[in-house]
């Protein structure tokens, strides 16, 4: 690959104004002190409406894929990606309250080793963490809302479930059910099928996401 020599790349930056590019892309900038804040771009399903994250379909909820360990490694991590239609039934909920109720992530991680039995330490639920923002996601795929429910009811069953979990599960990367242990994409996979949704096969290998956790299925929202 040819690379730009230093002296052209010292006369971009002073040429060239990054603020004017990412604005010229159409991230809308906020002052943030003396910082400059944009939205990340979630580009695989907003269909050129990246900033306002508004999904045309309708649809709310989706569930994307990044490399497990690394960004091309063929295992797979997935998350939820919530984008309620009705951010203002949202907004005063503390997991939105950064996007204004128009974005949220669910997903699971491992506690770590504390001495215990479990190796790994045991399968967590955290929301919006940084790895699972969806500009890092790829085969952003929708969850069909289950008959009978709109997509807020959708969400509010899929945050109770989120919420009513008591992160006391095994961890392992590459669980089985006859162990009695799980990882992320068993997570993902669980929290759709409480909903009574089915979670949507995306490409590539996803370990432990043929094995949900065991969520109970809750009761639509009212």
């Amino acid at each position: 690959m040819a690379r730009i020599p230093p002296e052209e790349l010292e006369r971009l930056k002073a040429e060239v104004s990054v603020e004017q590019l990412v604005v010229a892309a159409g991230v809308e900038l906020k002052a943030a002190g003396k910082d400059l804040l944009g939205r990340c771009p979630f580009h695989a399903y907003v269909r050129g409406n990246p900033v306002s994250f508004k999904d045309p379909t309708g649809l709310a909820v989706f569930v994307g894929q990044h490399g497990a360990f690394f960004s091309s490694d063929p295992l797979q991590h997935a998350a939820i990606v919530l984008v309620p239609d009705n951010p203002s039934d949202f907004a005063n909920m503390q997991i939105f309250q950064t996007t204004n109720g128009e974005l949220a992530t669910l997903g699971g991680q491992p506690s770590g080793y504390d001495g215990g039995p479990d190796q790994f330490g045991m399968l967590v639920g955290i929301a919006n963490y940084p790895g699972d923002a969806p500009c890092k996601l790829h085969n952003i795929t929708r969850v069909q809302t289950p008959a009978g429910m709109t997509d807020t009811q959708f969400i509010m069953t899929l945050l109770s479930e989120f919420a009513g979990y008591g992160n006391n599960l095994a961890y392992d990367p590459f669980p089985l059910a006859l162990t009695d242990t799980y990882n992320s994409n068993g997570f993902v996979s669980g929290l759709p099928w409480g909903a009574g949704a089915t979670p949507p096969n995306l490409p590539g290998i996803r370990p432990g996401y043929g094995n949900p956790i065991p969520i109970l299925p809750y009761a639509p929202y009212r």
